[in-house]
């Protein structure tokens, strides 16, 4: 009688587990866009998108831009972006390409800079997606999780290895925020869960990593 007690109350709770998961399933995995929407993508962000960029796209960065910056159909980014260029100059620029065409599907990618300077923008972050879904209905908005730093002499915001962990557990907070707040709206792309990072200088990633994240939102490592 107590084993079969004992079954039935595992069989509840792992019901129960598995509607609880079911609700807050929102998190990319491989492919998550199909074959219409990797067309329209727009990606988002600071110099890690930079760099993706020219490892997925083969993009360069405009001439005689410091900090460099790429504006192409795919692309907004600049390198050392913060909130202060993602709310000013990288919004007008995104904004003239959903003008253009309103239902891309644009990947937000900022965040590291701010925490990396010591800086809380994940509330202004969070206002400042809510305002593209308001101001773009007809697109389809996507986050993308700060992704992990390494310690390294080449690391500006993590020289040591105790730096390095306090600012991943500040990457780690971020991004529970964002998800948290955004996840109803927007689709959450959880790459520092998901993706094995290749560092080439702590802060910015391989080719190789690069084209891994490629792989796990589109299903393919390189894009023309």
């Amino acid at each position: 009688m107590k084993n079969k007690t004992s079954i039935k109350v595992f069989l509840i709770l792992l019901l129960l587990i598995t509607f609880a998961g079911a609700g807050i399933q929102k998190e990319a995995h491989a492919a998550v866009l199909d074959h219409s929407q990797i067309a329209k993508v727009i990606w988002f962000g600071d110099s890690r998108t930079v760099f993706f960029a020219k490892a997925v796209y083969g993009s360069k960065a405009k001439k005689g831009v410091r900090p460099a910056t790429i504006l192409n159909s795919h692309v907004v980014a600049r390198r050392s972006a913060a909130y202060s260029w993602a709310k000013g100059g990288g919004f007008r620029q995104l904004a003239k390409r959903l003008k253009a065409r309103p239902d891309s599907v644009v990947i937000f990618n900022f965040g590291v800079n701010d925490l990396g300077r010591g800086y809380n923008r994940k509330s202004s972050y969070v206002k400042l997606v809510k305002k593209i879904c308001r101001k773009f209905p007809h697109a389809t908005v996507c986050i993308m999780s700060v992704n992990p730093v390494k310690a390294s002499s080449r690391n500006p915001y993590a020289r040591t290895s105790s730096r390095a962990n306090r600012l991943n557990r500040k990457i780690d907070s971020f991004n529970r925020y964002m998800y948290k707040h955004l996840y109803r709206s927007c689709l959450y792309i959880n790459t520092n869960k998901a993706v094995k990072f290749y560092y080439k200088d702590g802060l910015h990633y391989t080719y190789r990593t690069y084209r891994n994240i490629a792989y796990y939102v589109f299903g393919y490592y390189r894009l023309k």
